[in-house]
This record gives C-alpha cells, structure tokens and sequence, in this order.
C-alpha cells in the first residue's frame, strides 16, 4: 500500500514529532511504500531508500498555494491513501484521506490566536479538512468533543 504523509511540519514543535513518529512506524512496515512530502531544505523524518521516498514542496502548507501544490504531489505520487497532519490538506482531494486534528484551542480560547482574519481562516481550513476527509484522528476527548 503506498501511503502518502504530509511531513511538511516535521520540524516543527509538536505536530513535528508526531509526524516524525509516524513515518517512523509507517517505514517500518514491509506492507507500506510510504511517500514523504516535505518542505523545501528540510530533511525527510525517514531517509529515503527501496520503500521510502520523499518529495519537496515548496508552498507553505497554510496557504491556497501549498493545498494546490500537495494536490499535484498526490496526482504524481498515485498515493492508496494520503494522510495529513493537520488541517492542510490537498486540493483537490484525488484519494482516501485521512486528518489529524491536533488542536483547536485557536478556535476556542480567543487569546492564543487574538487575530480574527487567523480564527476564521484556522476555521475555515479545519471545517474543509474534516469535510474532505475520510477518517479524522484526534489525539484528545476534548478536540474530539469541540468539533470544528
């Protein structure tokens, strides 16, 4: 099965260690060929070798541009299945998707993100990703209680 992952935040806090483990685990398994998409000048969380490759995308995974250039990723890749590590995910969606929603205290603590151009923005993304997807992870009772 070829997994497709979106490592474009491994180096990040967080979120990074999360997808850096789950390559991990993902490379592990003889039944996967996994695809790691990761952002231009960061190293892959699993060296690329027989089942294992990566490809570099360029775009910020918030913006318009980085969901349009996931999604040409996912059309050349040919990807079983394409999980994202938060709300950014491919435009247009072309295979099963699955999300995890780390965290929506942005949406609802307003001081951890005072912007409201952001809040809408963060929900927006959110709702689209929980919209498109075929199965959403949540790592906590209470993501999975606020819903988006």
């Amino acid at each position: 099965m070829r997994v497709l992952l979106d490592c474009r935040m491994a180096s990040w806090s967080g979120v990074g260690r999360y997808t850096s483990g789950l390559a991990r685990a993902l490379a592990a398994r003889a039944d996967v060929d996994l695809v790691q998409v990761c952002a231009v000048g960061e190293a892959p969380p699993v060296d690329p070798g027989f089942l294992v490759r990566a490809v570099t995308a360029s775009a910020h995974p918030f913006s318009l541009r980085g969901a349009l250039e996931l999604g040409r990723i996912v059309r050349a890749a040919s990807p079983d299945v394409v999980h994202c590590l938060h709300f950014a995910t491919p435009m247009p969606q072309q295979a099963p998707l699955v999300v995890t929603l780390h965290d929506l205290l942005p949406l609802v603590v307003p001081g951890v993100m005072p912007s409201l151009a952001k809040r809408i923005a963060y929900r927006l993304w959110s709702a689209r990703a929980v919209d498109s997807a075929d199965a959403v992870i949540v790592p906590s009772r209470t993501t999975n209680r606020k819903g988006v």
